[in-house]
């Protein structure tokens, strides 16, 4: 990836960093908690959540590949077994978008928490 890809995926990333952080401050301000081992525990929370939700994204879920018309299209192809399979392949793993932004968001937050608990606390 060329270097101002990278920029604009830290920007990306950074933005929803601080989206989190805004949420669980409100969420903190709205339920009356001052003290910073409630902070943390709403950032451990939140990371938490937001690690979770990416791998969460792979499991289960309908798209193309389980669609009867897919499959029914995918059997009738005269392509070889192993052109198809890298196909389903592609099609499959194109799903794996949010997995890796989901985990390093949410271990940003986890590692916050840990240090708002550890200072703060």
């Amino acid at each position: 990836m060329s270097r101002s890809r990278w920029i604009y995926v830290f920007k990306r990333l950074a933005l929803l960093e601080a989206v989190i952080l805004v949420l669980v401050a409100l969420f903190c301000l709205l339920a009356g908690w001052r003290a910073a081992d409630e902070i943390g525990m709403a950032l451990m929370l939140a990371g938490v959540l937001v690690f979770a939700f990416g791998p969460m994204t792979l499991m289960g879920g309908w798209s193309n590949t389980r669609s009867w018309g897919y499959q029914y299209i995918q059997t009738m192809r005269e392509e070889a077994i192993d052109e198809r399979a890298r196909e389903h392949q592609a099609e499959m793993s194109s799903n794996m978008g949010l997995v890796w932004p989901s985990m390093l968001l949410g271990s940003f937050t986890i590692g916050l928490a840990v240090i708002v608990q550890m200072l703060f606390a």
